[in-house]
This record gives C-alpha cells, sequence and structure tokens, in this order.
C-alpha cells in the first residue's frame, strides 16, 4: 500500500501520516524532511526533490509538497482544515501574519486538492477541524476499505469574507459560525 497524505501546513499531516504508518506497519516518509535532506527549504526545487526521491514498495509519505507532482501511490489524501481555525494553528505556530494568510486561502481555494487532482489518479479529502485524530483515522480507514471521502468546500466562508470587503475572520466563534450555515 502506497499512500500520500498532503494539504496546506497545519491540517495535521504529520500527526496523522506517523499514527496512520504505525497502525498499519508501513513505513512513514517525510517529504519536508526529504527536502532537508537535499538543504532544499520548502519552496525547494521540486523536480530536484522528484529524482533525489527513493522510496519503498510501501509507505505512508506527508508533506505539502507532495501535491505539488506525482508521487508514485495508490491513494492521495487531502487533509482539509476549516480557514479560521487553520489560522488559529498557524498562530500558535509562529507563522507571519503573511504566511497565515497565504496559507488560509490556499486552503480556502481548496489549492492542494486541485494541485492533487492533477497528479493523481486517487484523491480524497478528509476534515479535520473539529475532530479527533482517532476519528480522522477511521476516516482514512474507511477509504481504505473504497468508501468515498469528504467533500469539502470553503467557498461560502470565501464569499462571506469578500463581502465584507476583505474583513478577517477568526477565532473559535467565527469557526462556529462557519459550521453552522
Amino acid at each position: 500500500m502506497r499512500i500520500v497524505i498532503t494539504g496546506v501546513p497545519g491540517t495535521g499531516k504529520t500527526t496523522i501520516a506517523k499514527k496512520l504508518a504505525q497502525l498499519l506497519n508501513l513505513p512513514y516518509i517525510s517529504l519536508t524532511e526529504e527536502a532537508r535532506k537535499l538543504g532544499a527549504t520548502f519552496e525547494c526545487d521540486v523536480e530536484e526533490l522528484k529524482k533525489a526521491l527513493s522510496l519503498p514498495s510501501s509507505f505512508v509519505l506527508e508533506g505539502h509538497l507532495a501535491c505539488e507532482f506525482a508521487i508514485p501511490s495508490d491513494l492521495c489524501i487531502v487533509l482539509r482544515c476549516a480557514p479560521p481555525l487553520l489560522k488559529e494553528r498557524l498562530k500558535e505556530r509562529g507563522y507571519s501574519e503573511e504566511k497565515i494568510e497565504e496559507n488560509v486561502m490556499a486552503e480556502a481555494l481548496d489549492y492542494c486538492t486541485q494541485r492533487a487532482r492533477l497528479f493523481y489518479k486517487r484523491v480524497e479529502e478528509v476534515e479535520t477541524a473539529g475532530r479527533s485524530e482517532d476519528e480522522v483515522l477511521k476516516i482514512i480507514l474507511e477509504i481504505l476499505k473504497g468508501k468515498k471521502g469528504e467533500e469539502v468546500d470553503y467557498g461560502e466562508w470565501l464569499l462571506r469574507r469578500v463581502i465584507n470587503e476583505g474583513k478577517k475572520v477568526s477565532g473559535s466563534s467565527a469557526f462556529h459560525e462557519q459550521q453552522e450555515t
């Protein structure tokens, strides 16, 4: 089994991928760590990274760069997170306001899902906001059995933000507003 997990920073990729690899008794590969071994930054040369990857026959690989090129796999899972909660997670990590905005907009615009669909045969989405790690893993295990993933769409959130003249939506109350609409 070859599983790729991608998504914007802060969606839970590393935590979920490590637990899934352990649960399935598969090797865990961090694309970020592979890029660091090359001395590359997050904005590394994707072709260089692609050439340098040496993959076992089965694995759980994770990284936000995994949506930028095809990695031989059976399944690509895009972890998603409601933009207001994602913003809070990235603030806790100490991201700059510019980087937070860039990643929140990438999430709202389905960037990783749309890119992954260019490179992978089977792409499934899983929402992580408001769910425990065990709940997310249970959904992924069902996907591995053939069930479809979720349809995640933050278009309404994005539209509200644009209508409010670029007013930033943040905080847990905004997350609950989004869930209720």
